[in-house]
């Protein structure tokens, strides 16, 4: 993900609006430039034991096999493809490496250990082959890749029960008895009998609350802010021209109606906690979108929407449900996802919003080498906490670029960029405002080395990363600084989130 120098673009990894299934395959087109050479690997199949050296994240199994020209696995949360090349004599090419794009949010980590995988493969030119399994090795000769076969992994004798998560309430609709487990801070809007006496009126359930609408930077909600919306909706047969028995697909077919501006892409029959169902992927003027359509009665169907996000939370809602009297609300056995940043969340165990996650501190200065980009940065870094946006201009690039993360960027001259960062960005009171070159400090941005986000041809020197930005504390920047063709150090570009990137 990358900013074009063109049209700058910032695009989220793990939040995106469209999400592939998981299952689907990546099959990338064999290159014709790739030789005719043995294919000593073909016809194998292997599992990850370790990727540079580390295990893999738990929870997660990393496969790959190979055919003549192709190799392809599961990458933990996403399919992948690849062409390569392999010779006898160890030699090995691995060329463009395609994955689906899931955005898996659990087991913590999973997005970016694919992405230091699709890091590894193509940094691999070598193989050794042997006994103990399979290696991948990169050009200095170490092992960026040990793969065994499949019947050395252990497997687990026993299938230990799974437990519900205490994470999760339980909501009812009094209207039709309706009962699901909700994420247990989740707001939950349900009409009562006396504002809905047909019963068939709308419920929502979001991760979120006005509060936190009327306090958002852009004044947009979506995926890409974390927040997560439902919508429920019961619907008789006859609303959409069907008679009461009708099939399921019967009713989606009508629900979305031919010629309309959504086209069905996927009707897949699931079981909703002993109810059938069906999930059903559409895709129309915004984009491709998500619902299910549960049959509760002979003239009526329960209709789930998530809109664009097949979210986890979702699932575990969706295969919640329970309507007959006697049948149970299938707690998840799975967490919830966190909320949006700055929505309180203490069921969860802890407190999420402003401050909840902020770094500490500023850069020590004192004994930093003069003219060096150390040195650079505690200037920067002493006209933000001095609001001196004159001085802040005169250290940036001409023209000066800015990247949105989740959304686009733009240029300009460094007194314009200047007066947006302090009438848009900058809070009045900066003594909240931190600052780090620590790597390890920095948010992990969906696995992209945070040095290439603003594409190859930037070559930064020192990356500054500062949180405590915006109106309400959350936001922060990633800010690089390079060095021009005398050696003198400068602030060329920023990488600027209103909530703390994917911290």
């Amino acid at each position: 993900m990358k900013f074009r120098k063109m049209r700058p673009a910032f695009f989220i990894g793990i939040a995106v609006l469209i999400l592939a299934a998981c299952a689907e395959s990546a099959e990338p087109s064999q290159p014709s430039d790739v030789p005719e050479q043995p294919a000593p690997l073909a016809g194998t199949d292997w599992v990850l034991s370790k990727l540079y050296g580390m295990d893999p994240v738990e929870g997660t199994s990393i496969t790959i096999e190979f055919t003549d020209a192709v190799l392809r696995g599961f990458a933990g949360c996403n399919s992948y493809g690849a062409p390569y090349s392999a010779s006898t004599d160890g030699m090995l090419a691995v060329l463009e490496v395609e994955l689906t794009q899931e955005g898996c949010i659990e087991p913590e980590g999973v997005l970016v250990q694919e992405g230091v995988l699709e890091q590894a493969l193509l940094a691999s030119v070598g193989y050794e082959l042997g006994p103990s399994g399979l290696a991948f090795l990169d050009q200095g000769g170490r092992e960026v890749i040990k793969f065994v076969n499949p019947v050395q992994v252990a497997q687990p004798t026993e299938v230990p029960e799974l437990q519900a998560s205490a994470l999760w309430s339980e909501a009812v609709d009094d209207r039709t008895g309706l009962r699901f487990a909700v994420p247990c801070y989740w707001e939950v809007n349900i009409p009562s009998v006396e504002q809905d006496p047909t019963g068939l009126g709308s419920a929502t359930l979001r991760n979120y609350n006005d509060a936190w609408v009327q306090a958002h930077p852009r004044g947009a909600i979506g995926p890409d802010e974390g927040a997560k919306k439902m919508d429920l909706y019961y619907m008789p047969y006859s609303d959409v021209g069907l008679e009461p028995g009708a099939s399921a697909e019967e009713f989606v077919q009508s629900l979305v109606g031919p010629g309309g501006e959504s086209e069905i892409i996927s009707m897949e029959p699931i079981d909703a906690n002993g109810l059938e169902a069906l999930f059903v992927t559409q895709e129309g003027t915004f984009g491709i979108g998500y619902f299910a359509a549960v049959p509760l009665e002979e003239d009526l169907v329960l209709v789930i929407g998530s809109g664009g996000e097949n979210s986890s939370d979702f699932q575990g809602i969706l295969n919640s449900i329970a309507y007959l009297p006697e049948a149970s609300v299938a707690v998840p056995s799975f967490d919830p996802a966190p909320p949006p940043l700055g929505v309180n969340a203490p069921c969860m165990g802890k407190v999420f919003g402003t401050g909840a996650e902020d770094l500490a501190g500023v850069l020590a200065c004192e004994g930093v080498v003069a003219g060096s980009a150390e040195s650079l940065a505690c200037e920067i870094q002493a006209a933000f906490l001095a609001r001196d946006m004159q001085t802040l201009a005169s250290f940036m690039a001409d023209p000066f670029t800015i990247g949105y993360w989740g959304s686009e960027g733009g240029w300009g001259s460094p007194e314009d960029m200047a007066r947006q960062l302090g009438n848009l960005w900058l809070p009045q009171d900066t003594s909240g405002l931190t600052f780090t070159t620590d790597r390890a400090l920095f948010p992990p941005l969906a696995g992209q080395p945070a040095d290439q986000l603003f594409g190859p041809d930037l070559d930064p020197v020192l990356l500054l990363y500062s949180e405590g930005w915006g109106p309400d504390g959350l936001g922060a920047g990633i800010l690089y600084i390079v060095a021009d063709d005398s050696g003198a150090f400068y602030w060329s570009n920023l990488a600027y989130s209103h909530e703390h990137f994917d911290r």
